[in-house]
């Protein structure tokens, strides 16, 4: 099974998700496996990242949807983090609710801007 990792709605940026995030996917264990990342940030995000990372493709979202939670999707599991002083990871092991999942990240990849 081929594996992508699609994050969405990750503030980047002290406090927020995308520092922790935009590492993972500098990783070099996803390099050496080939697994493709789509992350959606907000617009505030825009000038602190690197457009020349491999297998990794970002867009934006208005500045007033950024949050302190990030969903992960990934094989048949959904991550919902929060990124707080004390951080909240909540794991859904369930091949419909990712599916449904990635079906609402591709509504937001096709609002999303680039």
């Amino acid at each position: 099974m081929k594996i992508n990792l699609i994050i969405f709605l990750s503030k980047f940026g002290v406090g927020g998700a995308g520092n922790s995030i935009f590492r993972l996917c500098k990783g070099l264990a996803r390099k050496k496996y080939n697994i493709p990342v789509k992350i959606i940030y907000d617009n505030s995000s825009k000038q602190s990242l690197s457009k020349n990372i491999p297998l990794f493709e970002v867009k934006f979202l208005p500045k007033e949807y950024a949050s302190p939670a990030s969903t992960n999707i990934y094989g048949d599991k959904v991550a919902i983090l929060l990124w707080e002083e004390e951080p909240l990871a909540i794991v859904i092991k369930n091949k419909k609710i990712a599916d449904a999942y990635r079906s609402f990240f591709s509504l937001l990849w096709k609002t999303a801007k680039s």
